[in-house]
């Protein structure tokens, strides 16, 4: 309740689905792509950049107002412990995500549907679009949320271990960037120093979720995705415990 309160959460939902239903209409932006796939990565690119921001700001929010009103004092007073206060707020952000993510895939959803309706008088010879595959569509869009959860994860993580607000959202967004550089595959032969090493091992690796972008034209794997879901609920476990016992060692 607290996540969904947030007001910055409620206006990059409303930008993110405004940006999506105007999506159709920009596609004078378009750089060659099928009609439909620019739709549905339209929909891909605001999930992601959105959810980023939602998941990390919403995370560093709701931690760091319990640490300065100093009711995290109160909460384990109660029988609440810090893995109990940890666990309680990743997994309220990640339900409060799991709304923003529908709300953005059913509108996509609708967009693309809405598209491919529009262009069924257009003889198939001037289309370069595969079919579309809904159920693809959506098994992308869970891909997404799962992603996104490890990224508050991530960032509740970095709270433990914070004690200012905007060094919190700051190190996260840095982490994530970090993730995704140290995520993108520069093949075998390919010299990697310390740093880079460091950053494969312990930050998050984006390539799970990655490879359900083309779901939306294509069948889902059941086992990239099983993949996906567990590397996601792994991280989230091992990021949550970590928090928990970051912020047992500290002074609240």
């Amino acid at each position: 309740m607290e996540a969904v309160r947030q007001r910055l959460v409620l206006l990059i939902t409303l930008a993110a689905l405004a940006l999506i239903l105007l999506s159709k209409y920009l596609l004078r932006l378009d750089l060659g792509h099928g009609v439909l796939k620019f739709v549905s990565d339209f929909t891909g690119g605001a999930l992601t950049f959105f959810g980023m921001v939602i998941s990390v700001v919403a995370v560093c929010q709701l931690t760091h107002s319990e640490l300065e009103r100093k009711t995290v004092a109160t909460l384990l007073s109660k029988p609440v412990n810090f893995l109990q206060f940890t666990y309680g707020k990743t997994l309220g952000v990640a339900a409060m995500l799991f709304c923003f993510c529908f709300a953005v895939g059913l509108s996509g959803w609708i967009m693309v549907e809405y598209t491919e309706f529009s262009l069924s008088k257009v003889p198939p010879e001037f289309l370069s679009d595969k079919p579309f595959s809904s159920a693809g569509f959506w098994v992308f869009v869970l891909c997404q949320w799962l992603k996104l959860c490890l990224i508050a994860a991530m960032a509740c993580a970095v709270c433990s271990v914070s004690s200012s607000l905007m060094f919190s959202v700051t190190t996260s967004f840095m982490l994530v960037a970090a993730g995704i550089l140290a995520s993108i595959d520069t093949g075998p032969l390919a010299d990697k120093n310390i740093a880079q090493i460091v950053a494969t091992v312990l930050l998050p690796n984006f390539n799970f979720f990655s490879e359900s972008e083309k779901y939306a034209f294509s069948a889902p794997s059941c086992i990239q995705t099983s993949a996906a879901a567990a590397y996601a609920a792994g991280y989230f476990v091992i990021a949550g415990a970590a928090a928990a016992w970051c912020f047992s060692r500290r002074s609240l």
